[in-house]
């Protein structure tokens, strides 16, 4: 994964945790579960990130 990629997706992650901070919105009970789980494995290394270019190489591979 490209270190910009990662960088993106941090930034949007920090976005939302403020977010969820101030309360501007209320998920459900469920999203925050997962959403906790998704950081949880990101913050484990446990998920792989892949450019879009990546994904239409593996789906064309795939066919």
């Amino acid at each position: 994964m490209y270190l910009k990629d990662i960088n993106h997706h941090n930034k949007k992650l920090k976005l939302f945790l403020r977010m969820k901070e101030n309360k501007t919105f209320e998920l459900p009970e469920n999203q925050k579960i997962e959403i906790d789980r998704r950081l949880s494995r990101m913050e484990k290394g446990e998920t792989k990130f892949y450019t879009w270019e990546q994904v239409e190489q593996k789906l064309k591979q795939a066919l």
